[in-house]
């Protein structure tokens, strides 16, 4: 049979495995003919006598890599030419990447293209993939959106699973071609008949929000098994999320803390703090306050700082580990310098009382601020009454009038009590003689110190208030309850106040943490309330309106999924931004799927790695694996 007829009849095509399934048939044949005969000699002699383009292709690339023959480029730049010359796919393929990288010969990316041009249109998937690449960027040929989604859709369509999910986020996200969900849904679909994981949780998220395709919450759920069931992480934790709100499928506590569990073994700090959560609550589970620090502990060493606060809270009052003042400050210190204003606030304390450290009003004053500028009330108030007394640092009545009234503006009662205190001193100290005003001047505390038994009945009653509302506010989602302030016993004539009236009094005062703990309480019928979610929802937004991050967070998720309220991504949206801007790290990566799918805000690729970079930076899993997974990062 001569040369040209054969390679009619058969022609063989190289690339991955068959290269090495290859490599072993000559090896083994020249074994069985003469150990003296080499592979390479077989490919030789295929090559220049028989004119086979495959062996052609494999002495290219021996030749330009260096594999069992000395390297020298220019020689496999000719072997891969004469192959690539009888229509070899691979062969043309490569020469592409060669000129493209121009690492091994001098760039040229119209070159490149040219060859890419021949492997594509005898179906290397590969070479179209790249072509649609280079149309949609300009290398190498004008910039022509069309012939680049012409050429996503063809090398898509020869049904590599990995290559659909590459183009369908590319439709998701209107990058290289026009937005079209349902092009992405069809695209994302097929890779996830083909098992692609991540193109599996995409698809659950389309069917579950209606983009692209009919919204369809048991089909979502579906998908989202097929992911989890895989082991993907994000998955995992979505369906703990669903089982837990009874959101397309019924509210079962034990799978959810299943599939939480999956996902905090694989290291999802989201999940590791839904579990302590569930602990300290007692959802679905006992109340285990032990198991709830273990879980909180894996979240904090990963660098949420919403566990770090918790478990430095956790330390600081002894619940579920022993009590561990240094610890408390060291976990605190974590969540305060990555931005926790709760965190900032109680480290402030920790300086001003010498607790967990050396006492050292200025850093206390340094910590206060932090917290005060982030609108956190109570530091506002902390950072005006530090300032009144003047303890460590030089006292500044201007200061501190000016911290209290923002304190009191934003319903701090202890707040708008001291301010009249330092105006009544103001005005006793106008009208005393010299000798009076000296007095005033040498002991200014007396009257107005929040930590000296205060001189009025008004500032009594305040500081009582503030205490309680102190023990209460912060049990809320875990974030732990503080230890007793450092003062002196004030005796109350107050009668005996229940938790909720406890709560209640300190939401209806503007006390964000109660806020939101009454919110809890309606939702799941918790301080001896029946559930409401319409009493669940005022609550709620009242403390998101104030700047609770947490708060903002869940109306954001409320608005996602329609749970309580008519489904609006876009309400949904402006939560999360606001809670994402506040640092919450999980608003972040809800942030940046939004611009990632563009739902509710226009996509932006720029935007949506902005806010995966947050999260990721703050140790969020699901963010990492956002990011190594981008294409275009």
């Amino acid at each position: 049979m001569n040369s040209s007829k054969r390679h009619c009849t058969q022609r063989l095509y190289f690339s991955g495995i068959q290269k090495l399934v290859f490599l072993v048939f000559l090896l083994v044949e020249s074994v069985a003919r003469s150990a003296v005969v080499l592979p390479v000699e077989r490919l030789l002699d295929l090559a220049k006598n028989q004119n086979e383009p495959s062996a052609q292709y494999m002495l290219g690339t021996l030749y330009v890599t260096g594999q069992g023959v000395q390297k020298d480029v220019a020689t496999g730049i000719s072997w891969y030419q004469q192959a690539a010359n009888q229509e070899h796919m691979d062969a043309q393929f490569e020469l592409g990447n060669l000129y493209a990288a121009g690492t091994e010969v001098t760039k040229n990316e119209k070159l490149a293209a040219q060859w890419y041009h021949k492997a594509a249109g005898l179906g290397h998937a590969g070479a179209q993939l790249t072509l649609a690449q280079w149309y949609a960027l300009g290398r190498g040929v004008s910039v022509d959106l069309l012939k680049s989604a012409k050429w996503y859709e063809k090398a898509a369509g020869q049904g590599d699973p990995e290559i659909q999910y590459t183009v369908g986020l590319l439709y998701l996200r209107g990058q290289s071609v026009k937005k079209n969900d349902a092009v992405a849904a069809q695209w994302l679909g097929r890779a996830a008949s083909q098992g692609h994981a991540e193109a599996q949780y995409i698809f659950a998220g389309l069917n579950a929000s209606g983009s692209g395709v009919a919204a369809n919450t048991g089909t979502a759920v579906q998908w989202y098994l097929a992911a989890a069931a895989q082991g993907h992480v994000a998955a995992q934790y979505r369906l703990g999320e669903l089982y837990m709100a009874g959101s397309g499928v019924d509210k079962d506590l034990n799978k959810a803390r299943k599939w939480f569990i999956q996902a905090a073994e694989s290291g999802s700090a989201a999940a590791q703090n839904k579990l302590a959560v569930m602990y300290e609550q007692g959802i679905g589970v006992a109340i285990n306050m032990q198991k709830a620090a273990v879980w909180r502990r894996s979240a904090a060493e990963l660098g949420d700082r919403n566990a770090q606060l918790a478990l430095g809270q956790m330390y600081r009052s002894g619940r579920g580990v022993a009590l561990d003042n240094a610890e408390a400050f060291k976990w605190l210190d974590r969540a305060a310098q990555a931005g926790d204003a709760e965190a900032q606030r109680q480290l402030g304390r920790m300086y001003a009382e010498g607790t967990g450290v050396a006492e050292n009003p200025k850093q206390a004053l340094v910590w206060y601020r932090k917290a005060a500028e982030q609108d956190h009330f109570q530091a506002q108030y902390d950072l005006g009454s530090m300032y009144n007394r003047g303890t460590g640092i030089e006292r500044n009545v201007e200061e501190a009038k000016k911290w209290l009234k923002r304190a009191a503006d934003n319903g701090i009662l202890a707040a708008g009590a001291l301010l009249k205190g330092i105006g009544d001193a103001g005005q006793a100290r106008q009208s005393a003689t010299q000798p009076g005003k000296e007095a005033l001047d040498a002991a200014p505390h007396k009257a107005d110190d929040p930590r000296m038994e205060p001189a009025t009945p008004a500032i009594k009653e305040a500081l009582l208030a503030e205490q309680r509302k102190q023990e209460e506010s912060l049990a809320v989602q875990g974030r732990g309850v503080e230890p007793e302030l450092k003062t002196p016993a004030v005796e109350s004539t107050q009668p005996l106040e229940t938790p909720l009236l406890r709560a209640q009094q300190a939401a209806q005062s503007g006390d964000t943490a109660a806020q939101l703990q009454l919110a809890r309480a309606y939702e799941q019928g918790g301080l001896g309330v029946e559930k409401n979610i319409g009493e669940a929802l005022r609550w709620l937004t009242r403390a998101a309106q104030q700047g609770h991050a947490e708060a903002q967070f869940a109306l954001g998720e409320r608005h996602l999924d329609g749970a309580g309220v008519n489904r609006d991504v876009g309400i949904a949206f402006r939560w999360f931004e606001q809670a994402a801007q506040l640092g919450h790290v999980e608003s972040q990566f809800r942030l940046g799927l939004m611009y990632d799918g563009g739902q509710g805000v226009e996509r932006s690729q720029k935007e949506a790695i902005k806010w995966f970079t947050a999260a990721a930076k703050r140790g969020h899993v699901k963010a990492r694996i956002r990011l190594s997974g981008c294409r275009s990062c």
